[in-house]
């Protein structure tokens, strides 16, 4: 009588299905806490980007001390609109600026809203310097400054003012 064994090599169908499961399970949890580590990052460098603008815009008003009002919103408009930042942001955040009160104060708002990405993380910084990372665009839009229910802004620097 003739009895060979064969060994079996590789695996079998059940093993390679619980390999995928796992796998699926692993990549539905890790995919979307990576987008959102992700964009946080981008909000960082857009927040980065704000103190940028703030600083050289500070610049320009120390030079011509003279501006009235109604000149600072048009030459803040102007340099946004004109402000090369950086590269990789360019496509996901779109930069504004809003004045307090025009007709009494040269103080002024900056935002940067996330733009045809799916993002909602959103930053905001008024002249002093005080900045603001938000959880959703709304919030930037109305310039909050608290936290409801985990939807709102948070303080990223406060500044006292002077």
């Amino acid at each position: 009588m003739n009895t060979t064994s064969t060994k079996q090599l590789g695996f079998t169908l059940v093993e390679m299905m619980i390999a995928v499961a796992i796998l699926a399970i692993l990549s539905v949890i890790a995919i979307p806490s990576y987008n959102h580590y992700i964009e946080r990052g981008y909000q960082s460098q857009a927040h980065a980007e704000l103190v940028a603008i703030n600083s050289a815009f500070k610049n320009k008003m120390v030079k011509n001390p003279n501006w009235e009002t109604k000149r600072i919103e048009k030459e803040l408009g102007t340099f946004i609109a004109s402000y090369k930042g950086h590269k990789d942001l360019a496509d996901k955040y779109q930069y504004s600026d809003e004045m307090i009160n025009a007709s009494t104060s040269r103080a002024y708002r900056l935002k940067a809203i996330p733009t045809k990405t799916g993002y909602t993380l959103s930053v905001w910084m008024d002249s002093l310097g005080n900045a603001y990372k938000c959880t959703d665009i709304d919030s930037a839009n109305k310039f909050k400054t608290a936290m409801t229910n985990g939807k709102g802004c948070e303080s990223v620097s406060k500044k006292k003012a002077s």
